[in-house]
Formats: C-alpha cells, sequence, structure tokens
C-alpha cells in the first residue's frame, strides 16, 4: 500500500528496541544497509555497511566517543537465542537526528532528536533474522515501523488520511493472524514476534 500511494515518495521498513552499547542501555533503530529513507545525517554517513553504526550526537556524547572510533552492542544474552546479538564491535560512521518513536510498554527508553543509535539488520547474526522472519503467520513479519517521505507538495491533510487508511489496513491484518494467540495490537508493533529483553 506504501508503494502505491500517490503521496509517498520513499519509505524503509524499520525496528526498534533498547540494546547495549559499550555497557549503556541505549533505544535503537534498525533498518537495511543503506536505506531508502533513514534518519537524517548531520555529519559523515549513513550505515553502509553491516559493522557500521550511527549515533545520535547526546549519545556519542555520552558515550565519550567521536567518528571513526568503535562500540561494542550487545543485545538480551545468550539465554535468549537465538534472539541474542553477542558483544560486537561497531565502527561509528555517522551522527543523525532521530524520530521520536516508541511505546513505554514493552520498551524502556525510546529514540528522540539526539538520543539513538541505528545499525544495520544485515549486522544481525543469522539465527536472529531468521528467527525475527520466521512467523507461522508471514503477516507477522518483517519490521515494525515504516519510516516514509512524503512527495513535495503533498497536502498534509491529505497526506495524513491516507496514511491513515494505510494504517487501519495493516492493524485489520495484525489483528487477524494474532487472533488465534497473541493479544492484538497497533500496526506500530507489527511484527514484534522477537522476544523483548527483560
Amino acid at each position: 500500500m506504501l508503494r502505491q500511494d500517490r503521496y509517498v515518495a520513499a519509505y524503509s521498513g524499520a525496528s526498534y528496541n533498547d540494546s547495549e552499547l559499550d555497557g549503556q542501555n541505549v533505544p535503537f533503530l534498525v533498518e537495511n544497509a543503506r536505506a531508502t529513507v533513514a534518519p537524517p545525517i548531520l555529519s559523515g554517513h549513513g550505515v553502509d555497511a553491516p559493522r557500521q553504526v550511527v549515533l545520535g550526537a547526546a549519545t556519542m556524547a555520552a558515550l565519550h566517543k567521536h567518528l571513526g572510533q568503535y562500540v561494542t552492542l550487545t543485545y538480551g544474552s545468550p539465554a535468549d537465542a537465538p534472539v541474542w546479538v553477542p558483544p560486537t564491535r561497531l565502527r561509528i560512521v555517522g551522527t543523525a537526528t532521530f524520530p521520536a518513536i516508541g511505546f513505554a510498554s514493552t520498551v524502556s527508553d525510546h529514540t528522540s532528536m539526539g538520543t539513538g543509535v541505528l545499525f544495520s539488520f544485515q549486522m544481525l547474526p543469522s539465527a536472529f533474522r531468521e528467527a525475527i522472519n520466521g512467523a507461522s503467520d508471514p503477516s507477522l513479519d518483517g519490521p515494525n515501523l515504516a519510516l516514509v517521505r512524503i512527495r513535495p507538495g503533498a497536502l498534509p491533510a491529505a497526506v495524513v488520511a491516507s496514511l491513515r487508511r494505510i494504517v487501519a489496513a495493516s492493524d485489520k491484518v495484525f489483528a487477524a493472524a494474532t487472533a488465534g494467540g497473541t493479544q492484538a495490537a497497533s500496526s506500530s508493533c507489527r511484527g514484534c514476534n522477537a522476544r523483548q529483553r527483560s
């Protein structure tokens, strides 16, 4: 539906949660490397390889890091396998302005203007990627949100109405897919079949 929407110039799937970066709990976004739509880059460049990371300016300052330096990312623990990222060294290639997105019910923090981490889906271990995309119903596979770029000149009211129709249709698919098991939720959590960190 996003691909066919006349107001949408481009979109990219993304997922979010919290992870540990150099021992500090930080909110992250994960997208494909070289995603079409990503947080706006302020310095350096975006994530175009698996072992790269982009940070918000406040996150970089809190970690006392600079462009070109390295950080170690960890997600979960061995007990959570396959939904686990062992300590993985990533090179800081850019800073970005992050969107304020997330929900407090399962994620303790969320990205905001200068706070956040962006890394590539390709950085995740293969078993982790298979677990995310291995739901019994394909409707539950994939990212849990979409970042959208709107065509220049589009009227805001028309854009909002169009995107709301897409959200409503997505909610129906998600509700049908989860009716036999987990509690139905909004489409902002579509694809959240990976276990959350405790």
